[in-house]
């Protein structure tokens, strides 16, 4: 068993937070060529969450626990994935469930997850990312509100 950050930006710390969001998909390669270090992650492996890019471990508030890993291609994403991953949709005519605000000025919301998800995933890493469909690494897990260390 392993133990290792993951960060992950405001909106997907508070879709993990209201139990929304309970996988994600991490680049498998780094610019180099080299296998990046999201190929290493194994079931059982526990992440404790970088809120925003902070580095102090003892400011954790959440512990992953990894429980399947398996690669893919980005686009390769289905409609239920992109609902664990914390995309936001509308759910019926009035239910919206967010996750992820693409920008305060942006009212786009999506019917489904699976586009909103493609929005997210660009606006991460980069307008041409989607379509450059690379390889990433699935991680799915459970989520503890605690400290890694508790």
């Amino acid at each position: 068993m392993t133990d290792r950050p993951i960060p992950f930006k405001q909106p997907m710390v508070l879709a993990l937070l209201a139990g929304r969001k309970s996988m994600t998909r991490r680049l498998a390669w780094r610019p180099t060529g080299k296998p990046s270090l999201w190929q290493s992650v194994k079931p059982g492996d526990r992440m404790w969450v970088k809120e925003g890019g902070g580095a102090s471990r003892r400011a954790s508030r959440l512990t992953l626990t990894v429980t399947a890993v398996r690669n893919g291609w980005v686009q390769a994403i289905s409609e239920d994935d992109a609902r664990s991953e914390g995309a936001i949709f509308r759910d019926g005519p009035e239910v919206m469930h967010a996750g992820w605000q693409h920008d305060e000025n942006d009212p786009i919301v999506y019917d489904d997850a699976y586009p909103s998800f493609k929005r997210m995933w660009n606006s991460l890493h980069g307008p041409e990312s989607w379509d450059a469909n690379p390889e990433v690494v699935v991680i799915s897990f459970d989520v503890a509100q605690r400290n890694i260390d508790a």
